[in-house]
């Protein structure tokens, strides 16, 4: 049986959103849920940020009417729209959602059981995902951020209604560092094409086959911002002679948007993605994105956003690059005007108050939420 309810007791209360999240950093999924509040704010929203954990301090949240950290007695005093972002398994979505004075809604971020595969135990995985399931059960709104990601989670669980509302990026303005300019500039002295990598340095994102292709193609050079794992043996391999100088690791940077914007494209080689947030911040620079071929690159593909490559073998990816950038010189203002037109805030967080109207109609049959007998 669907309980489905009003977000809001009185027409005339002002409109509340509430945005949970485990800590306040500048991971891609926190970045999205900080657009989405301050696009709401901007609207007349009442913006609540609340975090689970401290670990993280932003500089871009004094739109928030309330920034606070989570306390028990929330789970009965909240009100309105309550999106909860990164938390998995969404146990605490699952205590919120017996609140019957909010509308709950969830954006899922990634492919859960495949992403989380590469960093824990067999158990620990299966433990998630069935939690994860049943918190699932108990939400009005799930918002998937692609169609692959759609159609993933529609074949999971076939009992569970998904909508879709893409993710999008508003790039920050950040100074770049000198040491990166000067890079560019010697590479673009010896006539090579610049490439950009951003993101974490982990084996999923698949980094170490990029610089082995790199590596075997003296005209192009490689720019690498992010810090992980494989942070220590990349530094190692951008010291080697076979490189030449042409890797270079910028490390974690305040904004990408700047250092791609000097390069002739983006790259990505991931082995798994949810819908990355560099790829729009590409296009807002007017640069395309050359992707591993998993579906969700294809649907940015598709999109216009660049085009996809053999990511396994890397046999195709220097006739992809010289292809790329024949269709897309930079700055690219096709990808620019891509972007202002459907993947800034705005655009955002008119997709996000779509589904929110749902939740208004007391007999929409997309609401989730369900009586504890279903459950048992």
């Amino acid at each position: 049986m669907i309980v489905s309810h009003l977000p809001f007791g009185n027409i005339a209360e002002p409109r509340r959103y509430t945005v949970i999240v485990p800590a306040l950093d500048v991971t891609g999924p926190v970045n999205v849920a900080v657009d989405l509040a301050r696009e709401a704010s901007r609207r007349g929203w009442l913006v609540a940020l609340l975090y689970l954990t401290e670990g993280g301090t932003r500089k871009d949240t004094q739109f928030a009417n309330s920034i606070r950290k989570f306390k028990a007695s929330d789970l009965f005093r909240l009100r309105g729209i309550v999106h909860t972002h990164c938390l998995r398994p969404d146990i605490l979505g699952w205590l919120i959602s017996w609140n019957r004075r909010c509308v709950l809604v969830t954006t899922l971020h990634n492919f859960l059981k495949l992403d989380i595969s590469f960093d824990y135990r067999p158990w620990q995985v299966w433990l998630a995902w069935n939690l994860w399931r049943k918190a699932l059960r108990r939400y009005d709104h799930v918002v998937c951020i692609s169609n692959a990601m759609k159609r993933y989670y529609e074949r999971m669980m076939p009992w569970r209604a998904f909508e879709l509302a893409r993710n999008f990026r508003d790039p920050a303005n950040a100074p770049l560092p000198a040491s990166i300019q000067d890079w560019v500039a010697e590479q673009r002295a010896h006539g090579r094409i610049v490439l950009a990598y951003a993101g974490s340095l982990s084996p999923r994102k698949n980094i170490h086959a990029l610089v082995d292709a790199v590596t075997r193609i003296d005209h192009i050079s490689l720019l690498v911002c992010g810090s992980g794992p494989e942070a220590a043996a990349l530094s190692a391999r951008s010291r080697s002679d076979t490189l030449g100088g042409r890797l270079h690791l910028a490390g974690q940077l305040p904004s990408v948007s700047a250092a791609i914007s000097i390069a002739d494209a983006l790259v990505l080689p991931s082995f798994a993605e949810g819908f990355p947030l560099v790829v729009i911040e590409a296009a807002s620079t007017g640069r395309p994105t050359l992707m591993s071929n998993i579906a969700v690159h294809r649907e940015l593909a598709q999109l216009g956003f660049g085009s996809t490559f053999n990511h396994r073998t890397f046999a195709n990816f220097e006739t992809r690059i010289d292809a790329l950038l024949k269709i897309h010189p930079a700055p690219d203002a096709a990808l620019q005007t891509l972007w202002r037109n459907e993947y800034t805030s705005k655009a955002g967080f008119t997709r996000y108050e779509a589904i929110f109207d749902l939740g208004t109609d007391t007999g929409n049959a997309l609401s989730a939420r369900q009586t504890p007998s279903t459950l048992l």
